[in-house]
Order: structure tokens, then C-alpha cells, then sequence
């Protein structure tokens, strides 16, 4: 059984308004929490009008930084084929969740879903955002300025942390 921590930067809070510029994931084995792999892609918007300002400055979006990137389209395909099966895990879930299913897509991951906000408060009975999950974990918070795939670390490390692989 795989699990894939999926971590998505976004033009804003709203799925029905906002896209998706960014995913980051990482897939592993549940049992002995090997990565088999990790997914990173920047996605061009369609509709970067739309963005709330403050979206873009924290993931530190430019036209500049997205030159290169992919469509919407190849990256959920590619995210639906890593995540084959798999038990899909996000901090937190609703969020990013909620994007993924605003895309149309039909998902491929396993019917059971994890949410990496809940099993922080189980664990410490406390509110934590990732950051101060990390500190409080001893593990090193993301940059600043956010990425995916870092975000998407930061949870499989948190992941491990708390069940002590």
C-alpha cells in the first residue's frame, strides 16, 4: 500500500475562482515509508487575473519563475498515475483536496484519505500550522516563500516523525 502527500500552491483560497500553480507530492510505501517518488511541477494559469495578490507573493509567483511551466492537464494526469491506488494524505486535507476535485479529473487514488492537520492536533491537541509542526517536531520549516514540493516534504517528514520511522 502507497500513501502520496500531495502539497498544492494556489492563486488563491477559493477552488471554484483560484487555480492550481503548483504541485508538489511525494509518494511512499505505508509499511517502511520508502520513497518511491516525487512529483514537482509549476503550472501556467489560465486565468492569473483572478489571483488574489497576497496568493502570489507567499508562493512567489512570476511569469518569469513559470516560463517553463506545464499545463493543469499533464500535471493532475501525472499526479493521478503516481498516486494510482494510493491513500492520499494532505495538510490539510480539505484544502488541497477540494482543488484536486474542482479540476474534473476522475481520481485514481484509493477511496481512503488522510488528513495530516488532524493527526498533528491528535497527536498534540493543539491548532499547528506545518510550520510550527516542524519546529515543534525538530524538523526545519520551509522557506518563506512556498513551494510544493517542499510543502509536500515538510508533511512526509512530519508523516515519519510522528510514527517514528
Amino acid at each position: 500500500m502507497k500513501i502520496i502527500i500531495v502539497d498544492l500552491e494556489t492563486t488563491g483560497l477559493d477552488p471554484k475562482k483560484h487555480e492550481i500553480i503548483e504541485v508538489g507530492a511525494v509518494v511512499f510505501d505505508a509499511h517502511t515509508f520508502v520513497v518511491e517518488r516525487e512529483l514537482d511541477f509549476k503550472i501556467r494559469p489560465t486565468h492569473i487575473e483572478t489571483a488574489d495578490p497576497v496568493a502570489l507573493k507567499i508562493n512567489g509567483y512570476s511569469e518569469e519563475k513559470w516560463q517553463d511551466a506545464v499545463t493543469l492537464d499533464y500535471a493532475i494526469a501525472t499526479l493521478m498515475d503516481a498516486g494510482k491506488d494510493a491513500i492520499f494524505c494532505s495538510f490539510p486535507l480539505s484544502f488541497d483536496y477540494e482543488f484536486i476535485r474542482e479540476t474534473g479529473v476522475p481520481e485514481r487514488f484509493s477511496r481512503y484519505k488522510l488528513d495530516l492537520f488532524s493527526l498533528v492536533f491528535a497527536a498534540f491537541r493543539e491548532i499547528l500550522s506545518l510550520k510550527k509542526t516542524c519546529e515543534k517536531l525538530g524538523i526545519e520549516p520551509e522557506p518563506a516563500e512556498h513551494r510544493a514540493i517542499n510543502g509536500a516534504r515538510k508533511g512526509y517528514e512530519v508523516f515519519t516523525k510522528l510514527w517514528g520511522a
